[in-house]
């Protein structure tokens, strides 16, 4: 219900913390109702994807590997670009 969100966006701002949130009024939770609003729900998530999550492989600790020995590059510590872990030419 709504005022569980308004709960949750005040308590949000209280803490100082950054947040995105779309409000769809006369709309069920499939958010489906409305001209327009399907689309715009859609292109709203691709955005966020886009802005929130930079494209590329991640290094998961669990694997047991080395950040660096995953990169390619042994002892040059993490970020800064790096080698893709493959490429085209190796395949």
């Amino acid at each position: 219900h709504f005022q569980g969100a308004e709960k949750l966006v005040n308590r949000l701002v209280e803490l100082g913390k950054p947040f995105d949130f779309m409000e769809y009024p006369n709309r069920s939770h499939s958010i489906n109702e409305g001209m327009g609003t399907s689309l715009h729900v859609h292109a709203l998530i691709g955005r966020y994807f886009l802005e929130q999550l930079p494209a590329g492989a991640r290094w998961r600790q669990s694997t047991g590997e080395s950040r660096e020995k995953w990169l390619g590059r042994p002892g040059t510590g993490w970020g800064g670009g790096g080698t893709p872990r493959t490429s085209i030419g190796s395949m």
